[in-house]
Parts: structure tokens; sequence; C-alpha cells
């Protein structure tokens, strides 16, 4: 399997990040963020837990209300008396697992469910903060260089880039990798062999770049997390692509999966990007733009716009031979510089340029 590559040396990107569930956002606009910065918290329901009070006793099921010390709904701390009831010779006990809370109280059980909790989110796209909304979701936008490659194998990952490998046609062997690889995200051109990413794991680097894999690492755990460009098979990195990783080289990198794609970022410095942009919407979008999906089943697909539907909130996309129907604020305007010649400013985010776009590896 051979998937599309989009090529952007120089343009401004951006999403809106949501939660994953309700919470609160903890950063500001203007503010600067990475994909490893916490930038709000998620309420996470406590666990479920189901005591068997009537066993525990020793009675039967509708006998557990004479001995209960505690009512239904009502909070309870780890270890604090539940139920208890006399015998001749000992005292049996029933005390909380946890903190928690008693749900129900029936049929010889009780129903606990733990204090919910709140659980940090990271990941959104390395930029600046342009748009909150209060507990739910927040936009970041950024300026720099963008790859939106076929897959990621693994978790997402961040380092300077070292390329390994002269031409995209080198298959990553074991001896392409030394000392020189600590904390960085190495670049090669096909991956065949799992112990060239041992060896770069051993030697600290932390994730790796590659043309094409084997279908077969997609099913296995990787010593390793990969960045696949083209796709699975045999196919080597594009030129194009190989290029812009060689222009890149040393600069920090991050690799962060997006629908079934992999964005690779480098972005510039955060100074250089101006507060106060806006985001795309349905008025801002043009036929024959190409844009990604950054929500709904498709997120990640890539595609280019055909018609816009006045007064519906959509816009007919083209996705290879195929034509979906879409909510226009699913879609991100996917933008670039001009190129050849040295990169200019960035163009601002509704004044696009169409990226380098690869199919199947082509240049």
């Amino acid at each position: 399997m051979v998937t599309d590559v989009v090529i952007c040396p120089h343009c401004r990107y951006g999403e809106r990040f949501t939660l994953p569930g309700p919470g609160r956002v903890v950063v500001n606009v203007g503010d600067t963020v990475t994909p490893t910065d916490i930038v709000g918290y998620t309420v996470v329901r406590g666990p479920i837990t189901l005591v068997d009070l009537a066993s525990r006793l020793g009675v039967s099921p509708r006998q557990v209300p004479e001995f209960l010390v505690i009512k239904e709904g009502q909070s309870v701390r780890a270890d604090e008396l539940m139920a208890q009831r006399q015998e001749w010779l000992r005292k049996r006990e029933v005390r909380a697992p946890a903190d928690s809370r008693a749900m129900v109280i029936g049929g010889g059980m009780a129903l606990l469910e733990g204090f919910p909790s709140e659980e940090p989110v990271r990941g959104c796209l390395p930029g600046r903060v342009t748009e909150i909304t209060p507990g739910c979701d927040l936009r970041v936008e950024g300026t720099g260089a963008l790859m939106v490659a076929a897959t990621s194998l693994g978790e997402d990952f961040r380092g300077p880039l070292k390329v390994v490998a002269p031409v995209p046609e080198r298959v990553l062997r074991p001896e392409h990798i030394d000392a020189t690889v600590h904390g960085s995200v190495i670049v090669g051109g096909v991956g065949d062999d799992v112990a060239a990413l041992a060896r770069a794991a051993e030697f600290g680097a932390q994730g790796a770049i590659l043309g094409s894999v084997p279908s077969s690492w997609a099913g296995g755990s990787l010593p390793l997390p990969v960045a696949v460009v083209e796709g699975f098979g045999g196919v080597p990195m594009n030129r194009l692509a190989f290029e812009a990783m060689n222009e890149l080289a040393g600069r920090l990198t991050y690799s962060m999966r997006r629908g079934r794609r992999s964005w690779i970022i480098s972005p510039e410095k955060a100074a250089s990007v101006p507060p106060g942009l806006t985001a795309p919407n349905l008025t801002r979008l043009e036929e024959g733009q190409t844009v990604h999906f950054t929500a709904g089943a498709r997120a990640g697909a890539i595609g280019t716009v055909v018609e816009l539907l006045p007064g519906s909130g959509e816009a007919i996309v083209k996705l290879g031979s195929d034509r979906v129907v879409v909510p226009a604020a699913n879609c991100e305007v996917v933008t670039r510089s001009p190129a050849p010649g040295p990169a200019p400013e960035a163009t601002d985010i509704e004044d696009s340029v169409k990226p380098t776009r690869l199919r199947n590896g082509g240049i």
C-alpha cells in the first residue's frame, strides 16, 4: 500500500484540538504550546466496584439491610465500615475497598463508584493558541514545515532530525546507526530490518522517519516508533520528501498521529507566529483548495474542495475517485509559500497556496 504524500516546506498550519471529554482548558490565547505541554484536564469517572455484602456477612440477601451502617447514595472513604454483624465468637465486617459512593444497595450487593478524578491532556500541534472554547477545545496555529505522510507506527515522538541515509533508496541497516543518533529522530530510506530500529533505540534515538516498511511491522511492537512517509512495501522515500528532510536536518521535529495519517512538523520559532490569526471557515474555503479533515470518520484524510454548498455549512470534497459531503468546519486548508527559491515570509492562512502533492511516491 502506497498513499499520497503532502509536502509543505513553509506554511501556516493549524487545528482545533478537542479535549477527549468534559474538562477544562488551562492555557490562554497567545500562549505558546508544544505537543508535550499540558493544555487541559478532563474529568474521568471513577471505577465501578460490586461488593457482595450478603456473602461477606454470612446472611441471605434480604437480611442485609439489618446490618447496614451506610445508606444508598452515601460517600465512603477507603476502609470505612459499610456493614457489620456480630456472631457468637467474632464480628463480621464489610469495609469500603476505596474512596467511593454507594450508588445502589440491593439484592445483597452494593454498587460503588469511585470518586471522579482529572487527567492531563497533551498532544496538540506546536504553535500559538489563537482561540479557546472553555471546557471544550482550543485552536493552535503555527508556522513551519509540514509533511502529511501515510501513517504512524507506535507513539508520537520528537527530536532533532538526523539523516542517516545518503540516498532515499538505501535500506536502513544496523551498521548505519551509531552513538551520534542519541536523542534524535533518524531519517532513512527504506525500512526492512527491525534490528536497525533496536540498535537505534539502544543508542537513545527518539523515533524514525522512513519511506516505507514491511506490512508485518503494523501488527507488532517495534523497539522504536516510526513515521511512514509512503506506506507499506519496499518503496523508497520520494526524492522531494527526502530533500525536505535533509533541509530540516538538525531542526526539532514532531511526528504526530492525526486520524490514519502521520503529521511531521518542524515548527519555526514561536516568535515568528503572530497572535490574532483567524481560523478558516466556509466563507474562506474556495473550490480547488487542498484540505485535510480534522474530525469525523475521515479525520486525517486529504482531499480537494469541489463545490461549496451555501447555507448548509457543508462542502463537497473529492477523495481519490470519491466525492463526499462533509461539514466545512471539519476542513482545514493546507497552505505553503510558493517554491522554488528562498522561502519568503509565511503567507496568511487565508491566502493559501496549494502544497506539493505526490501520488504513489511519484515526483
